[in-house]
């Protein structure tokens, strides 16, 4: 929630304070300063979110514009894009679940998109970016010299 939040308003510029009060819009800013990696980043990230309640949203996302627009505009469920596209899933990613992506992938196959995955055993979310790196530089490094992607839609 908070990282969306406020990643979208600082790339689309949609106004928090149509969703947040100005006390969560502070808390909102904090946390989108911490990227989770590992247990020190998750215990962190959880004492900023301490001031965020439950409900902390004034009203839903998906019933006021801009952000309305925004969600369907980047739903994982509508991605068609031809574009190489390389995706990495860490097993044990406790940030973004194994199923939540897995999800992602078999409809963006089932969409026509162009997907490489590779799932990374044992491999947390940090984890997951860390042992990626050479995978990923390695991936780019072919689509640039022009050798076909291997896609593995299935």
């Amino acid at each position: 929630g908070a990282y969306t939040l406020y990643s979208w308003h600082e790339k689309y510029g949609a106004p928090l304070e149509t969703l947040v009060d100005a006390h969560a819009q502070a808390l909102v800013a904090e946390v989108s300063q911490t990227c989770v990696d590992d247990l020190e980043d998750k215990l962190h990230i959880l004492s900023e979110q301490k001031g965020l309640t439950q409900d902390f949203m004034k009203q839903d996302p998906g019933s006021v514009e801009p952000w309305a627009g925004l969600l369907s505009q980047n739903s994982l469920l509508t991605y068609t894009s031809k574009v190489p596209t390389l995706i990495l899933q860490g097993t044990a990613d406790e940030i973004v679940k194994p199923d939540v992506t897995n999800k992602f992938v078999s409809a963006a196959c089932r969409s026509g998109a162009q997907i490489e995955f590779q799932t990374l055993q044992g491999k947390g979310h940090g984890g997951a970016m860390k042992a990626g790196e050479g995978i990923a530089a390695s991936w780019l490094a072919d689509r640039l010299a022009g050798q076909p992607m291997r896609g593995n839609c299935r």
